[in-house]
């Protein structure tokens, strides 16, 4: 049976089910998307992080110098100037 047709299926008996069953379902049906994706390759909790908060916002603050996504705001004309001010904060 294709993942759609029970998706179905499973919507349609729990339409069936009372609220409290269908509550014990829906909390199952987490628990086990928890678990699989607790199970990701992509996801590693057990890899210790050594980097300290500074350190971590020194990268971040490298790879922005050194991107490009920002470059075309290099070239944009200055819209307001002082002048446009209509009260000035010391």
């Amino acid at each position: 049976m294709r993942n759609e047709a029970l998706i179905t299926e499973t919507g349609r008996l729990l339409a069936a089910l009372p609220e409290d069953q269908a509550r014990s379902v829906r909390d199952f049906a987490a628990f086990l998307a928890q678990k699989a994706w607790a199970n990701l390759s992509l996801v590693d909790d057990a890899l210790p992080s050594t980097e300290t908060e500074d350190q971590f916002k020194a990268d971040l603050a490298a790879v922005a110098r050194h991107s490009s996504a920002l470059d075309f705001l290099r070239d944009e004309p200055d819209l307001y100037t002082d002048d446009d001010l209509i009260e000035r904060y010391k």
